[in-house]
């Protein structure tokens, strides 16, 4: 098996990345791979700063989450990730987050190479070098599976219309605020008592600004399929497959 330089950083847990229980959020967990994933890239010279010289951007396509666990407020975590690949037109990348010696979380993720001007993939092979990453290690073996959303009949359960914030550096509604968004139209005991065991996201198409959009649910209470949509669309901007598992414990 080849090996590749991976990065490696230790972090605590602050108060703007954990919810009510004081645990990591799931959104926060995501900000961090997000910024250990650009922060790697530009350490390996295909960074979003060298991209934007040449008129593209990375683009989060699909991400599959399996989380063992979610650190509090003051612990600190260990994360480490690297380039895993390319499957098609994804780039692939990996993760694994540790906190005082146990499993937090395995992640799989996909990105796609952007042109800025037309939204339309380039092949990665014109920024990785895909040679240099043959056969290093995957955290699991299976692509973050392709969703198709929640059926027809959905009911919605909150609307949101996109403001500034919701945008990044490249001026594109940023992954966590769609899962944000999903999440939001939960009742709030249930995300009290519960937390995400396994999240599969994919991200089909960008939001705009100043458009309203619907979150639309079919949930079981264990099992819930969640996506966001515009009124004339069948098909969810980004859809989500979450897996919940009950809390240990709550704060009173």
């Amino acid at each position: 098996m080849s090996t590749v330089r991976s990065l490696n950083e230790r972090l605590p847990v602050l108060s703007f990345m954990v919810d009510t229980e004081d645990q990591l959020s799931l959104p926060g967990l995501c900000r961090i791979l997000q910024d250990a994933a650009w922060k790697h890239a530009a350490a390996l010279g295909f960074g979003p700063a060298e991209l934007d010289e040449h008129g593209q951007m990375w683009l989060l396509s699909r991400l599959m989450v399996r989380a063992a666990c979610y650190p509090h407020w003051g612990e600190e975590i260990t994360i480490r990730t690297w380039p895993s690949g390319i499957e098609r037109l994804f780039a692939m990348r990996d993760f694994r987050l540790d906190s005082a010696g146990r499993p937090v979380a395995l992640v799989r993720s996909a990105w796609l190479v952007v042109d800025a001007a037309s939204r339309r993939p380039v092949p990665p092979e014109r920024v990785v070098n895909a040679d240099q990453y043959r056969g290093v290690e995957r955290v699991f073996d299976e692509l973050p599976p392709r969703l198709s959303g929640p059926d027809g009949g959905a009911p919605e359960v909150r609307s949101h219309r996109v403001v500034y914030s919701d945008f990044d550096r490249q001026r594109h509604v940023n992954n966590v605020q769609y899962l944000q968004w999903m999440l939001d139209g939960f009742p709030m005991q249930h995300l009290r008592q519960h937390s995400v065991a396994e999240a599969v996201i994919n991200f089909n198409a960008e939001a705009l600004y100043d458009e309203t959009l619907s979150v639309r649910l079919q949930d079981d209470g264990s099992f819930s399929v969640v996506g966001v949509f515009r009124d004339d669309q069948a098909v969810p901007l980004c859809s989500a497959r979450l897996l919940w598992r009950r809390r240990q414990g709550t704060r009173a």
